[in-house]
């Protein structure tokens, strides 16, 4: 019970809910979830995982700011800075100490630079730096999304490969339960000693354990999936007219 409280406080931090909500298992038993379909193929989950997870989107997010500056280094020695000025004011003066003829006047500016540093090869050194940035940003990319690639198949095969450790449990469950009985009819006649029913009785128990570790372990292969495409599967037209 203990353990039960805990989880449940647990679990209510990771859904924003208040401290002081319970949380209880519907089911007597962890039964299997199917988030998503076993019919969907790996290639729609890789390419929903690959427009959809938030880590490609920072990377590709990179890629595009690196090549911007790569872009604005190529540009930068043919684009002059302009700077425009304007000053006003009264104007007077006249020979020797003599001030006068005094008047307005209003003077505009405006000046255009071209700079090009260490004659050009210092120009050519950012271009350089700023490619070999964009070549690190899109390499940083291409491991990651070969990670998401990669972590979406492995899952994958987990979820199929768990499916089938369910359905061989469930089988040594149904065998290990039919044996029982047998087991206590052949005490009845005689023809077995109760120590062969108690054994029986644990590999039922065994088969059971077994049975609901493949079931949580399944489960959490499916919620593994789900997070690893960033949202839920996108049904297709095929599967929704279904």
């Amino acid at each position: 019970e203990e353990r039960v409280v805990v989880v449940s406080t647990e679990l209510a931090r990771l859904l924003r809910l208040p401290p002081e909500v319970a949380l209880f298992a519907t089911d007597s038993q962890p039964v299997p979830l199917d988030l998503i379909s076993g019919e969907t193929k790996l290639g729609d989950l890789v390419a929903q995982a690959l427009s959809s997870r938030p880590e490609l989107m920072r990377e590709t997010a990179r890629v595009e700011a690196a090549n911007d500056r790569v872009q604005q280094e190529q540009w930068r020695p043919w684009l002059p800075n302009v700077h425009v000025g304007m000053s006003s004011g009264g104007f007077g003066g006249g020979a020797n100490s003599s001030f006068g003829r005094f008047s307005d006047r209003t003077d505009l500016d405006a000046l255009a630079v071209w700079q090009f540093r260490n004659l050009g090869f210092g120009n050519k050194s950012l271009q350089d730096e700023r490619d070999s940035q964009h070549r690190q940003a899109y390499l940083d990319f291409e491991a990651t999304r070969d990670q998401v690639t990669a972590e979406v198949t492995r899952i994958w095969q987990q979820v199929h490969s768990r499916h089938r450790q369910i359905k061989q449990a469930g089988e040594a469950v149904t065998s290990a339960a039919g044996a029982v009985p047998l087991n206590f009819e052949g005490i009845r006649g005689r023809e077995l000693r109760p120590i062969e029913a108690q054994q029986a009785i644990t590999v039922l128990a065994a088969a059971r354990n077994e049975y609901l570790a493949a079931v949580v372990s399944y489960n959490q292969s499916q919620f593994a999936l789900l997070r690893s495409i960033g949202k839920p599967p996108v049904a297709s037209p095929e599967t929704a007219s279904r």
